[in-house]
């Protein structure tokens, strides 16, 4: 007798030995889930399971990578049986190849491990930090424009400096653009739309 190739296998002995197929790994046992090897001899086949994939039938079923999916052969998603993986699309991550590609929240980016943005393929979701938003989780973080501040991490908006005030930074300083904060203007200075540092009140004036 001559054992069944690797990607192949027969439950009875008898015949031509079966592919295993995409999405399958041919296993030492009847219903078993133990791959049977390098050097075949399979007798049965079992279904790659949540979180793995096989391309042919041949080998073991390969672990899904983390910012990845499994995939079937129309690129869906699926829980078992996956034949290949793509990498999470923009604006998703995945740091559990068992399930799908998770939304990003609104306040947050795409990133790999050490919190560097990635397009697609994220395997993680890292707040905006202060002055910076994101509405969308989509992209990087956006600085708060000039006129407006932000003092959270993890925000979908920036908030509006009113009259009287400036934007600021962490020293408490005038900055235009990604203000973590809002100070008011001394007494003797004023700020009509928030978007400079404060003015001088000129003589004959009152702010």
């Amino acid at each position: 007798k001559q054992l069944c190739a690797d990607g192949t296998y027969s439950s009875t002995g008898t015949g031509d030995c079966l592919a295993v197929g995409a999405g399958y790994k041919g296993v030492n046992a009847v219903g078993g889930t133990v791959w049977a090897g390098v050097s075949g001899g399979a007798v049965d086949r079992s279904i790659c399971l949540a979180g793995a994939y096989s391309i042919s039938g041949v080998g073991n079923c390969l672990s899904v990578l983390a910012g990845y999916r499994a995939i079937n052969s129309n690129g869906a998603f699926v829980a078992t049986g996956a034949i290949n993986t793509s990498k999470c699309p923009p604006g998703t991550y995945s740091s559990n190849p068992t399930i799908d590609c998770t939304l990003l929240s609104n306040g947050y980016y795409g990133s790999n491990n050490d919190g560097v943005y990635t397009e697609s393929g994220a395997t993680k979701q890292t707040q905006c930090v202060p002055g910076t938003y994101n509405s969308k989780g989509l992209g990087e973080c956006d600085i708060c424009a000039n006129g407006s501040y932000q003092p959270n991490s993890g925000a979908s908006i920036c908030l509006d400096v009113p009259d009287g005030y400036m934007g600021v930074d962490a020293s408490g300083d005038f900055k235009k653009e990604g203000a973590i904060d809002k100070k008011a203007c001394p007494e003797g200075y004023y700020n009509r739309l928030g978007n400079s540092a404060c003015v001088i009140t000129p003589a004959g004036h009152y702010a």
